[in-house]
């Protein structure tokens, strides 16, 4: 192995003169790489790394995200350094735990697999059902009064305390810590205030009336105020101890937890420091701004204090001025490689969101006709993946080629949906709802008058004609139909009165269940699922549909074996009851699920906005930008916590004053948080449009709001006419 510092080989053609730096920098040093997006900060690091294997010096790589890991990975193959791994930080920690399993005293699966969110979440609701319940020993003693802020919206309640919580424990403020916070910030801000002063504050300019009537109150009702603001911090921090006992007794670990284990484990052991610094005596890290602090507290760890041999790329620099960080090398790139402007927009308002669709439609299509653009150059970007809908609905319809890009929701799909619904149904017949659905899937097909003979009693003795069912019998009679309805599909009593496709149909479906409950105790999940699929015709009906459908069907169902291939790794002893349960509580959830399928060259994307970064285009159709699609309303949580004010609920549950608490109205209006939610919203948009290569169209559909309060994206490009937008709302005419 050379020495580090020494030159590489590695052409510098096409660099500016602050890339050329960032790549000849001692390859031993700390280098932070600063520069804004189309800086060309990651190909200052895929030279650089391509630099580190032409002197063959081992450099470990690791990228946020899975996009950006492939984009990283990709060009660091081009410059002729295949044998570099690029791991997501994430995937990297996980490796590094499981391989110290013992010296964290956990088992190699707990350290490899910390505690997922949505495990996490469904822990949290655990703990926070006795609140619910009311059966708090601190509320029976009067120590906490019920009647807390943001407790009447249960749900809502819920999931702005687990946020909260998750942040603390992210940055490693404990319950105490968090409740002293609270106790200070509270005497902060009422000990600096009073009634009086609110309601001066109330008659500025640019509040609204919600704000000004929740500002204007008498001393009794703020002292009331503040009493269940105390009460609401004391309640999180029991949630919070609740959780972390709960995490505790689980034996698990959250991410950030395990990060923290896994660095003193290091600073413990100098030895495998030493043999990790032999190993990667060098590390790059591409977009660090997204770093948190317990990944460059692992950095640090592992490669010292004043991070000698680490390259960090980020937006702005993401380590503190200490003397520890004295000797880093900082190199900005201030030159941008993209495109100076945006590509020119195209308006489009239709009248709702069908007529959307097929403007978007239809111009895909004379795109890849009249200008050969291929489809997999061609994204959909909506605020949210749900937001593509109808366009995936119309590209379906045209027979389009689409797949999506990003994490999307797995188990509302049809596809995904009938085959479940299939396999539990044989699992367990009981099961009505997917009893139900597997009758409907295409390839049993019953009609609703088959359906309602199957839930009715079989023949037998004539019941009175208007025969009352009493109040008290009606659950019994609705648990005897679906009784009703497994006994005839199990046991075909009502045969005769179907007709005789139907019939035929039900009896391969129901000859097929005993072997689909012998394979679930063989055979593994994923594969259990390809058979049920196979052998009840799915496969053969989704291959008979037009290509559009059929491709993303295959690569829905391709996700859907990846998922139970991963759960069958995680619980080995899971059966299938257990991971249908899980479906429907993801379904639940709305959890969009990443998955690593590669990209089509010639299917349209489909992807939300969060999800297109570090991915170009060379048409990119923005849809949905109006007021509740792109931005989405500012919807303020129950609470916000402020290292200087502590909790700041929203919800005023006095007998005075308006509708928020003149806390929340006093800090929204201070902080300006409507504006600070509408400009982040505008930058993703800006960050979407610059997506674009060459084309780039804007669409919304329905009646522009006056923008009084939630901004309309479309109607201000179309305002400001700035880079040549062109509106062909009245002009435009389908084929």
């Amino acid at each position: 192995m050379r020495v580090p510092g020494q030159a590489g080989t590695v052409p510098l053609a096409g660099l500016d003169e602050a890339q050329r730096a960032a790549v000849e920098a001692p390859l031993d040093a700390a280098v932070m790489v600063i520069g804004a997006t189309g800086s060309g900060k990651s190909e200052a690091l895929a030279r650089r790394i391509a630099r580190a294997g032409a002197l063959e010096v081992s450099v470990l790589v690791l990228a946020h995200g899975e996009a950006a890991r492939r984009r990283l990975a990709r060009r660091v193959r081009e410059l002729g350094a295949a044998g570099v791994r690029v791991d997501r930080f994430d995937d990297f920690a996980r490796g590094l735990a499981a391989a110290h399993a013992p010296n964290l005293d956990l088992s190699v699966e707990t350290a490899a697999t910390p505690l997922a969110r949505v495990e996490a979440e469904r822990l949290f609701e655990r703990c926070i059902e006795p609140l619910f319940a009311l059966s708090w020993p601190d509320l029976e003693r009067g120590e906490i009064d019920p009647e807390l802020p943001g407790l009447a919206w249960p749900e809502r309640f819920r999931g702005d305390a687990f946020e909260l919580i998750v942040k603390l424990h992210e940055a490693g403020v404990d319950p105490d810590a968090f409740l002293e916070g609270a106790l200070r910030g509270a005497g902060a801000f009422y000990g600096g205030v009073d009634a009086e002063g609110l309601g001066a504050f109330a008659r500025g300019e640019g509040l609204t009336d919600r704000q000004r009537a929740s500002l204007t109150l008498d001393a009794a009702t703020l002292e009331v105020q503040r009493r269940r603001e105390l009460d609401l911090a004391a309640a999180i921090a029991r949630l919070y101890r609740d959780f972390l006992d709960a995490l505790a007794a689980r034996e698990g670990r959250t991410g950030v937890a395990l990060y923290g284990a896994l660095a003193a484990c290091l600073r413990a052991r100098p030895e495998s420091v030493e043999a990790h610094r032999r190993a990667h005596p060098l590390c790059v890290v591409d977009d660090a701004h997204a770093c948190r602090p317990r990944e460059l507290d692992l950095l640090r760890a592992l490669y010292g204090d004043d991070l000698r041999g680490v390259t960090l790329a980020a937006q702005a620099s993401v380590l503190e001025a200490d003397e520890s960080t004295a000797t880093v090398l900082e190199v900005r790139l201030t030159t941008s490689h993209r495109a100076a402007r945006r590509a020119p927009a195209t308006l489009y308002r239709a009248a709702d969101a069908a007529g959307e669709a097929r403007f978007v439609a239809t111009e895909i299509a004379r795109l890849t006709r009249d200008r050969g653009i291929p489809p997999g150059e061609i994204a959909v970007i909506a605020r949210e993946l749900r937001g593509t809908a109808e366009v995936q609905g119309e590209l379906a319809r045209r027979n389009v080629p689409f797949q999506h890009l990003g994490s999307a929701s797995l188990f509302d799909d049809p596809v995904v949906l009938d085959v479940l619904a299939l396999a539990g149904a044989a699992a367990n017949p009981g099961d009505h709802v997917r009893l139900l659905r597997a009758l409907q899937t295409p390839v049993v097909g019953l009609s609703d008058r088959s359906l309602h003979r199957l839930c009715s009693p079989p023949p037998g003795p004539q019941v009175a004609l208007f025969e009352e069912v009493a109040a008290t019998e009606r659950g019994a009679a609705r648990r005897e139909r679906r009784e009703t309805l497994a006994c005839n599909v199990l046991e075909g009593l009502v045969d005769d009165d179907l007709g005789e496709g139907a019939r035929l149909r039900l009896r391969a479906l129901r000859e097929a269940f005993p072997r689909w409950r012998d394979a679930a105790q063989r055979v593994a999940l994923d594969q259990l699922l390809v058979q049920v699929a196979d052998e009840s015709g799915y496969l053969a009906w989704l291959d008979g549909l037009p290509t559009a459908p059929r491709r993303h069907g295959r690569r829905q169902l391709e996700r859907l074996l990846v998922q139970a291939g991963a759960a069958a790794v995680d619980l080995p002893a899971a059966r299938l009851a257990d991971f249908l349960a899980a479906a429907d509580d993801l379904a639940r959830r709305d959890v969009a699920l990443p998955h690593d399928l590669p990209l089509e060259s010639d299917a349209v994307v489909l992807v939300a906005a969060e999800e297109a970064y570090g991915h170009e285009f060379e048409a990119v159709f923005v849809v949905g930008a109006h007021a509740r699609s792109f931005p989405r309303y500012y919807s303020p949580p129950s609470f916000y916590f402020s290292p200087r004010l502590g909790v700041v609920p929203r919800e005023n549950v006095a007998d005075g004053g308006g509708p928020e608490t003149a806390k929340f109205a006093w800090y929204s209006v201070r902080q300006r948080l409507a504006a600070k939610y509408y400009a982040r919203e505008r930058f993703l948009f800006e960050s979407v449009t610059a997506r674009a290569r060459s084309l780039l169209y804007v669409t919304a559909y329905g009646r522009a709001t006056r923008a009084l309060r939630n901004p309309e994206f479309l109607e201000e490009l179309r305002a400001s006419r700035d880079g040549g937008a062109h509106d062909v709302t009245e002009t435009w005419r389908p084929d």
